[in-house]
């Protein structure tokens, strides 16, 4: 009796542990999903998934409108979820949470850049200046309609 009763305890909390990481995994394949087959448009898609679960309302469609360019377009009036939808939804989310607190975060350490100021001057492209700040270390990054070259030059500072 006693052995019946260990191995059922065992078997329930392996079930609520598989449930966990189940639930874990769903969430990581969703996201990737998402940034695999929208990936210019991967935040306006995190918007709308976010704005269904909470409201429970379609209320939004990403448009793709050419490679790398997305937006939202909200339609009026708005389509309800199905309660049954909306439900599993919240179930799921609950679960995400349950895992989240289990398992923890990956911390992954990130340097953080220097902060660069930048100096900036004007010279014409035809001038002997043009030449003389090149040399000196500047590089160009516009070129202006009236014959005007923009050059920057970083000045680091802590």
């Amino acid at each position: 009796m006693v052995i019946a009763i260990v191995s059922l305890v065992v078997a329930a909390v392996t079930l609520f542990i598989a449930v966990l990481i189940h639930s874990e995994t769903r969430d990581v394949l969703s996201h990737m999903n998402t940034i695999m087959y929208t990936l210019p448009g991967a935040y306006d898609v995190d918007r709308v998934r976010k704005d269904i679960e909470t409201t429970g309302e379609t209320r939004a469609k990403v448009i793709c409108v050419a490679s790398k360019h997305t937006h939202l377009a909200y339609e009026m009036p708005f389509s309800k979820i199905p309660r049954g939808l909306w439900v599993k939804n919240k179930v799921w989310k609950l679960l995400r949470r349950i895992a989240v607190y289990f398992a923890g975060d990956i911390e992954i350490p990130v340097e953080m850049s220097k902060r660069i100021k930048w100096e900036i001057k004007s010279s014409y492209v035809r001038g002997e200046e043009l030449g003389k700040s090149l040399s000196e270390g500047w590089e160009p990054f516009s070129i202006a309609s009236d014959d005007r070259a923009w050059l920057r030059r970083e000045a680091k500072y802590e």
